[in-house]
């Protein structure tokens, strides 16, 4: 941020960081970290490493989809026993 009021912690960007402030929330929007996202802003420009990143990040949230899928299964199965036995 351009400036930070020091009573609330609010930030102030200015006209010409919003493109930044973008890009940044749309990172934290996909998962990424802000010590990830410093990484990335570092190397922004390089469409390689870029790539690199986001696929990265896509397989981890999909391992993290499977394992949610999983815990569901469980829940709905077990949901479905205590249903059928009462107990």
């Amino acid at each position: 941020p351009e400036s930070v009021d020091e009573s609330t912690g609010y930030r102030y960007y200015s006209e010409s960081q919003l493109p930044e402030a973008d890009t940044i929330q749309a990172l934290r929007t996909m998962g990424f970290g802000l010590s990830v996202i410093g990484e990335i802003l570092n190397k922004y420009e390089n469409e390689e490493e870029m790539e690199q990143f986001l696929m990265i990040k896509r397989e981890e949230l999909l391992c993290q989809a499977q394992e949610t899928e999983q815990k569901l299964r469980l829940l709905d199965n077990t949901i479905q026993w205590l249903r059928k036995d009462g107990n």
